[in-house]
């Protein structure tokens, strides 16, 4: 999985950034840390993105920190962190439930054939993140079917 992380400059100068990626779960035990450094232009903005291996993590949910590390003369660091939530499942456990069953194979039928931007698309159902819930995320979900965790 890719996390993108945008970061502007407001400053009427150029500098240069480091960001620290971080992802940890609910008891803040460190999965993955690193940073990357970027110049960045006067009054741009700039995306680093970072990739996380999700297939050996255990399951559950993680927090995905990207903190801007403060650069010279700033004094202003509200804004220097974000957060977002990971979570990792099942393939095929549309739900989050732990189990994959019926309730997961019907939430995918359901809104087959939508596609990113469509009404009633669900990125969930879109197992293979290919932009389209089709026969491959029904066959996900097929075979997976009745796995717990």
């Amino acid at each position: 999985m890719n996390a993108t992380v945008t970061v502007s400059n407001n400053a009427p100068y150029n500098e240069t950034i480091t960001v620290m990626f971080t992802l940890q779960n609910i008891t803040s035990t460190i999965f993955l840390s690193v940073n990357q450094t970027a110049p960045l232009l006067a009054s741009a903005a700039i995306n680093l993105t970072f990739t996380v291996q999700t297939q050996n993590l255990p399951r559950g949910n993680y927090t995905m920190i990207a903190h801007v590390l403060p650069v010279q003369g700033q004094t202003d660091m509200s804004n220097n962190t974000m957060t977002s939530l990971l979570q990792v499942h099942i393939p095929g456990d549309v739900n989050g439930d732990r189990i994959v069953n019926i309730i997961d194979l019907a939430t995918v039928a359901s809104r087959f054939g939508r596609r990113i931007g469509d009404l009633n698309y669900l990125p969930a159902a879109d197992l293979n993140n290919d932009g389209v819930i089709n026969i491959i995320d029904l066959s996900i979900v097929g075979s997976t079917f009745g796995r717990t965790g």
